[in-house]
């Protein structure tokens, strides 16, 4: 067509040439440019028909070129790692199975393995039989029984002083109680009276209650000390008992035990 007959009455037109005609440019009721792009394929549906599991398959790239991806049944993705080669040394699970080999389970070793020898030797050590006169803890405990029995450590020197006032007749005069831990040995008793003379002197023993004389002494005079001496022992609670004879009233009368205190 002429260009006069294409552009008279339309000056505002946009006018496009095609190497022979000119042509109005298309566009959209919004202004917008409408172009036909030639030679692109229809694409329509075309991912439709695309082998999706093919693409996921080559998905990566490494060193600019695609590596395929290995998926399991579970789609999940495989993953080879590259280990580095271990050392020569190293104890790997065949070397250490050797090794358990070697020293045998502990219920019930495999022969020749090192707990099968072990259980064999304390199989063969046997205690062997003490002679007939060894000691052992039942006879060691009766000497120390008897040991403790018989022998005493001195703990102090024993003097036992007791001071009554009289009255007319006969008067107990009795020592001390042996306290516990201890044992006495009384190698001296004295007895005096200061104010008048006696008419006797008792010397005993008082245990459990029971009193025994084991001397007993006629008329003393005034200030004459009756002095016993020889060897008793008292153990816990017991005590040195006298009996002062023909006591004036109020007359002072003075007992004294002499000996050893014995820690047991």
């Amino acid at each position: 067509m002429s260009f006069q007959g294409s552009v008279l009455g339309a000056l505002l037109t946009l006018l496009g040439w095609d190497g022979t005609d000119f042509r109005n440019v298309k566009v959209d009721s919004d202004g917008h440019l409408q172009v036909d792009v030639l030679g692109v394929a229809d694409l329509s549906g075309a991912l439709e028909s695309v082998d999706t599991d093919g693409l996921v398959a080559y998905i990566a790239k490494f060193s600019g070129s695609w590596t395929a991806l290995s998926l399991d049944s579970g789609s999940r993705l495989m993953v080879t790692v590259d280990v580095a080669a271990l050392p020569a040394d190293a104890a790997t699970e065949t070397s250490l199975q050797g090794v358990e080999d070697r020293i045998g389970a502990l219920a019930a070793p495999a022969s020749g393995s090192v707990n099968w020898r072990l259980d064999k030797i304390l199989t063969q050590v046997t205690t062997p039989s003490l002679p007939s006169d060894a000691a052992t803890e039942t006879s060691l405990q009766g000497i120390e029984d008897q040991v403790k029995d018989t022998l005493y450590n001195i703990k102090d020197g024993l003097y036992d002083r007791i001071t009554v006032t009289g009255s007319a007749g006969n008067n107990w005069v009795t020592s001390t109680a042996v306290p516990a831990g201890e044992i006495w040995h009384i190698t001296l008793i004295t007895c005096v009276d200061v104010t008048t003379g006696l008419t006797s002197v008792w010397i005993g023993t008082h245990v459990s209650g029971v009193t025994m004389y084991f001397k007993v002494y006629g008329a003393v005079a005034l200030n004459i000390a009756v002095a016993w001496d020889g060897n008793i022992w008292l153990k816990e609670g017991e005590q040195i008992r006298t009996l002062f004879g023909g006591v004036t009233n109020n007359d002072t009368l003075y007992m004294t035990v002499y000996g050893h205190k014995m820690s047991i």
